[in-house]
């Protein structure tokens, strides 16, 4: 399997990068458009032929005691198909 390299450019897309011999070439981008509801990315994991694009909670009006717990963070899936581009899959 060729090296993939995932690179953010602000919190709306996702570039990627195949390693060629030598070189990066770009082979593509991953938009936080195509993810139902107003989405941005603000963390990248990948394994195999996954690439995940984590969105966290908001934090304001966190800390005292009497505080409501922080609400959990969503996780964006795509999936590498056999063309070699990432496509929208689930939320977790």
């Amino acid at each position: 399997m060729a090296s993939v390299l995932f690179v953010g450019a602000g919190r709306t897309t996702i570039h990627t990068f195949e390693k060629q011999g030598t070189a990066w070439t770009h082979t593509g981008h991953v938009q936080s458009s195509v993810v139902p509801g107003s989405v941005q990315f603000a963390t990248i994991a990948a394994a195999g032929d996954w690439l995940f694009a984590g969105h966290p909670p908001a934090l304001a009006g966190r800390g005292g005691a009497n505080q409501p717990p922080v609400p959990a963070g969503r996780v964006y899936a795509f999936k590498r198909g056999a063309d070699g581009r990432y496509e929208y899959h689930s939320t977790l």
